[in-house]
């Protein structure tokens, strides 16, 4: 219980301390893009009292709507399940409406994977060899769980031709509107799972609601939205299994952690957060069978990961490369450069591609001598 209460207390202190840190700064800043495709960010200052007086006057608005919602308590549960209903349809129009009005262009990387997934299903496997212009899926294998995920799209509504491909993608923003829309639901469901007061559902609704940036990144085709529902529905999962003991609710949270892992390789925090979680809860709770849990996260990630690529390894005739080390990531990050500090600034590209001619190994060793440089500026 001691180790228990510890990761409590540490997971509650970081967390009060990032996120008051995020609100604080939001308060006062606000990063803006040009119109253009640059993508340099600008900070300028808000006019704290008026955003103080907006936040002030929404969170009124909020309180007095949520105590009609809960003057009879007879029809308070139906009256939040309607509001959860209303949420999830004002994300999935909106989201509709922005992506239209918007009219994007796949560009750059999810230009990239949308071209490799149109030339998989036409059975052109070049991006994933080193003969191609772009060496995309050479330089980043770990996008090919991405590239499975559009190709299957491509297959449902794609008739090969360059129109069928602008509709495609259309198709791929409206699946990002829904995911948008999910999201909010899964995280209706586990603030149900949190706490029984109804006043905190609401407040998580309408809050929900208002995230303007999630809604405006249905736009972006690039496996973010679609990763984020599937890490929100697997948190869901997992605390539906904490509270009900039923394997059949870590069986879904297990694939749904895997799936997103194979989307995105940033939901690895997801994975690896709730292994943690689970081997707490193992020894501070003498529960050693939640362990099976923890070989069943990872059982299914791996396995989902080595399907994917065994299917495109026997399809294509050609062994995946090993990419770009992840070190050239953190030694990115690390960077300042034309954009935001660690702002992406073609470093990865420079130093495999470039410098080390596609060697792993002079590209690390090149990584770890840029950590220590960067480091050094840090101290």
């Amino acid at each position: 219980m001691r180790l228990r209460k510890a990761a409590d207390r540490t997971v509650s202190i970081l967390g009060l301390g990032l996120f008051g840190v995020l609100t604080g700064f939001s308060l006062f800043l606000t990063s803006r893009f040009a119109l253009s495709y640059e993508e340099i960010p600008r900070t300028t200052g808000d006019i704290f009292p008026l955003v103080l007086l907006i936040c002030g006057c929404l969170t009124f608005v909020m309180y007095r709507i949520s105590e009609w919602m809960l003057r009879e308590e007879e029809r308070q549960e139906r009256r939040v399940r309607i509001l959860a209903g209303a949420v999830f349809c004002y994300a999935l129009l909106l989201g509709v409406w922005w992506v239209g009005a918007a009219d994007v262009v796949p560009a750059g990387d999810q230009a990239s994977i949308c071209t490799a997934a149109e030339q998989f299903r036409n059975g052109n496997f070049e991006m994933l060899t080193i003969d191609s212009y772009e060496k995309y899926l050479y330089i980043y294998p770990h996008q090919v769980g991405l590239t499975a995920v559009m190709e299957v799209v491509f297959r449902l509504f794609g008739d090969g031709n360059y129109m069928a491909f602008e509709r495609l993608f259309a198709r791929l923003k409206d699946l990002n509107c829904l995911c948008a829309a999910l999201t909010l639901y899964f995280g209706y469901r586990v603030t149900r799972c949190l706490t029984g007061e109804k006043r905190a559902w609401i407040y998580e609704l309408f809050l929900s609601a208002a995230c303007f940036p999630l809604l405006f990144y249905t736009t972006f085709v690039y496996g973010e939205m679609l990763s984020i529902m599937l890490s929100m529905l697997t948190i869901w999962l997992f605390l539906e299994y904490r509270k009900r003991e039923q394997a059949w609710w870590m069986i879904g949270c297990a694939f749904s952690c895997a799936a997103a892992c194979l989307v995105r390789n940033n939901c690895l925090i997801l994975l690896i957060a709730l292994v943690l979680v689970l081997l707490v809860t193992a020894r501070g709770e003498r529960k050693w069978k939640l362990l099976l849990s923890v070989l069943l996260l990872a059982a299914v990630y791996l396995g989902a990961k080595n399907a994917v690529q065994t299917m495109y390894e026997q399809r294509s005739g050609v062994e995946l490369n090993a990419g770009a080390p992840k070190l050239l990531w953190v030694a990115m990050g690390m960077q300042k450069g034309e954009g935001a500090p660690g702002w992406s600034n073609g470093y990865i590209l420079h130093n495999y591609w470039g410098a080390s001619d596609f060697d792993n190994e002079a590209a690390q060793a090149m990584a770890v001598q840029d950590i220590k440089n960067s480091a050094k500026e840090f101290l």
